[in-house]
């Protein structure tokens, strides 16, 4: 019952600042890429977009990793590995004080109803469907379409199918720095992954977008090491992806 009452809650408090959002936007309101957030320097930080995003979209699901045989540790180079999530389209909903507030509470809830129902993503089950339903009800935005990789030339490649958009992205990182240190670690207490901007990978298939960023994360860190070589695992995430032209 307690697992249960969280959920209820967790459900709640994402759907009352959701529907706060729903008022018109001001234009001190307009979302505006919030790098500000992190610590954007090293080799790759994140470019600063000269527009306004084309659409935000969140996206909810796992990031999924393999043991490697040679390093003991949990990559996402192998085909099986990368991420899987659906996206959801809260473009209307986002504003400059938004913050991490969609990511946050919908993986919260993502979790605590993975925890409740002990599901285990499968294709059979559409990894959990019914948790992605239940935590994405909250914040009333429909599924807009979905984040999977494939292999091109033996590389990982990141896509983006925005069907109800009509624009599809297949992309391959051009920056990445790590999460802010206050973002939220996800239930195994790990880490956010890192914030990244993707750029087209040139295979031909890209259409109606040039770039997206992986911002306001959550969650989606594996342990540093494993010790059974070829076994996955699946740890829940979420994020904002902001599309541009």
């Amino acid at each position: 019952m307690t697992l249960i009452r969280d959920l209820v809650l967790a459900l709640a408090t994402l759907a009352t600042s959701s529907n706060a959002r729903c008022l018109p936007r001001s234009e001190d309101s307009k979302p505006t890429l919030p790098l500000s957030k992190i610590s954007n320097t090293g080799s790759t930080p994140l470019p600063v977009p000269s527009k306004d995003p084309k659409a935000i979209i969140l996206g909810l699901g796992f990031q999924n990793y393999t043991c490697s045989s040679s390093s003991s540790t949990w990559v996402q180079s192998t085909i099986q590995a990368g991420a899987i999530a659906d996206l959801y389209d809260i473009t209307s909903k986002t504003t400059s004080n938004t913050g991490d507030r969609y990511s946050k509470s919908s993986l919260k809830a993502f979790e605590t109803c993975l925890k409740v129902t002990k599901c285990t993503p499968t294709t059979a089950n559409g990894f959990c469907d019914r948790c992605h339903t239940i935590s994405s009800a909250a914040f009333a935005s429909k599924r807009v379409g979905e984040h999977y990789f494939d292999q091109i030339n033996g590389l990982q490649m990141p896509n983006f199918a925005l069907d109800t958009l009509k624009c599809f992205f297949s992309g391959k990182k051009g920056g990445g720095v790590k999460a802010p240190a206050n973002a939220y670690k996800g239930a195994n207490g790990l880490g956010a992954v890192d914030w990244l901007y993707l750029v087209d990978n040139n295979s031909g298939r890209t259409k109606g977008m040039s770039s997206v960023y992986r911002v306001e994360t959550a969650g989606g860190v594996a342990p540093s090491s494993c010790s059974n070589p070829g076994s996955a695992m699946q740890v829940p995430y979420a994020t904002e992806y902001w599309f541009y032209d």
